[in-house]
C-alpha cells in the first residue's frame, strides 16, 4: 500500500510539473514576441506607413529625443516627411535585409537595406526591372514601455552590389528582371 502510494505521489509530481512547464510555455508563446521579431515588425510597418504616407503614424514610431545624421529632432522629421510627401507622389518602398548590430534589453542597434521609388506607374517599375534606389539605414531603438521606438536614423544610398546578400535575393524575387 506505501508503495501504491509513493507511484501515485510520483505520479502527481510528475503531472503537475508537466502542467506547470505547458502553462508557462503557453504563456510565454502568448505573451509575445522576441525583440528581434518586434524590431523586424516595427522595420516592416515603415513601408506600408511611407507609402500611405501616415505621417503621423510614422512620428508615433520616433523617440520624443529621436534625431537624424544631421541632428534632426522629431519636429523636424515631421517637415522632411511632410515635404517630401508633398513632393512626390506613388511612393513605393521595399524593406530588404536586416542585421542587428546589436541587441540588449533596452537598446538595438541595426542596418537595413531599403528600396526606395516614386511615381505613378508602379506596374511600370516591375516591367522594366526598376527597383528604385537602394539606401542602408543605421537605425538606434529604444525600449519604452515594452515598444521599440526609434532614437537615431542615418542613411546612405548604396549601390546593388553593396547590398546585404539577403536584400540582393529579396530584390530579384521583387524585380525578376534585375540583373
Amino acid at each position: 500500500m506505501a508503495s501504491l502510494m509513493i507511484k501515485a505521489k510520483r505520479i502527481a509530481l510528475r503531472l503537475t510539473a508537466i502542467a506547470l512547464i505547458s502553462t508557462c510555455l503557453l504563456h510565454f508563446c502568448e505573451k509575445g514576441k522576441s525583440d528581434e521579431d518586434l524590431i523586424l515588425e516595427l522595420v516592416e510597418s515603415f513601408e506600408k506607413l511611407i507609402e500611405d504616407q501616415y505621417t503621423a503614424s510614422l512620428l508615433d514610431l520616433l523617440t520624443d529625443e529621436f534625431q537624424d545624421m544631421e541632428e534632426r529632432s522629431k519636429p523636424d522629421m515631421e517637415e522632411v516627411l511632410n515635404q517630401y510627401f508633398e513632393a512626390y507622389s506613388g511612393i513605393v518602398v521595399n524593406v530588404l535585409g536586416t542585421h542587428f548590430n546589436e541587441l540588449k534589453p533596452f537598446e538595438a542597434k541595426i542596418q537595413t537595406d531599403v528600396s526606395l521609388s516614386h511615381g505613378a506607374a508602379k506596374m511600370f517599375r516591375k516591367i522594366v526591372a526598376y527597383s528604385g534606389q537602394t539606401y542602408r539605414f543605421t537605425i538606434r531603438l529604444k525600449k519604452i514601455n515594452r515598444q521599440w521606438k526609434v532614437s537615431y536614423a542615418e542613411w546612405r544610398y548604396v549601390y546593388i552590389e553593396e547590398l546585404f546578400p539577403e536584400s540582393i535575393k529579396i530584390l530579384k524575387k521583387l524585380f525578376p528582371k534585375l540583373r
